[in-house]
């Protein structure tokens, strides 16, 4: 569980890289049970993902680093200025 003071300020977006059905919602609703606010869901089409992804926003590597520790596998981390004006943190599951 997060415990700092801008979580409940940090859009985050998971995106379904692989194709797997529902699984950005179902990794969205881990997010919340581990103090994340709720989740944008999309779709990373064509879905040839194949290693997760934590994407950030420039001033958000802290945030990127609290993410990846709530998740198995380390998922690699990048910073981005393609992401949505209201994300701050996109996962990408491959």
């Amino acid at each position: 569980y997060l415990d700092s003071p801008d979580v409940k300020t940090i859009g985050v977006e998971v995106a379904n890289g692989n194709g797997v059905s529902r699984l950005a919602k179902r990794v969205g609703g881990y997010l919340q049970h581990q103090g994340y606010p709720a989740a944008r869901l999309t779709n990373q089409k064509p879905y040839t993902v194949k290693v997760s992804q934590i994407q950030y926003r420039q001033g958000f590597d802290e945030a990127a680093r609290q993410l990846q520790s709530s998740l198995p596998g380390n998922p690699e981390i990048v910073q981005s200025s393609d992401l949505r004006k209201v994300i701050n943190l996109r996962l990408v599951v491959g």
